[in-house]
């Protein structure tokens, strides 16, 4: 499953191809909350390096950041993955990926968030920034 959130981990996007386990539990108000505090704790992890880890609810998680110019500006997340070990690890409805799949989600998160960085900026009235700025010159 993935998702783009802000810095805050606030959700950008739908998560896209959740997993079973998650996508049972989206109406819980609860679910929202912690997901969000467990992206901003991947928005806080200095390690510039996609990995996954496990968070609070149980489950694996990686990131990798979106650019807007040199600042960060975002993160694109996969997650619902069951980690390798642990009492979660047998969980129903989690995504069980082996050894090389996990290294092809990990290989692609950098290539998604750098087409993201790609994608001009809108300002808050829907305009393109660049767009806006040739118009001026």
């Amino acid at each position: 499953m993935m998702v783009v959130t802000d810095l805050d981990g606030r959700p950008l996007t739908d998560v896209v191809n959740p997993c079973p386990w998650f996508a049972a539990r989206l109406s819980e108000p609860l679910l929202v909350e912690a997901c969000t505090a467990e992206w901003q704790d991947l928005a806080d992890d200095p390690d510039l390096e996609p990995r996954f880890r496990t968070g609070r609810l149980g489950f694996d998680c990686a990131r990798s950041f979106v650019r807007g110019g040199s600042r960060l500006v975002a993160m694109v997340l996969a997650g619902g993955v069951a980690p390798r070990c642990g009492p979660q690890a047998d969980l129903p409805g989690l995504y069980h990926l082996d050894d090389p799949q996990r290294q092809r989600v990990i290989a692609a998160l950098p290539r998604v968030a750098a087409a993201l960085s790609t994608v001009p900026a809108r300002d808050e009235r829907g305009s393109d920034k660049k767009t806006d700025k040739r118009r001026a010159s």
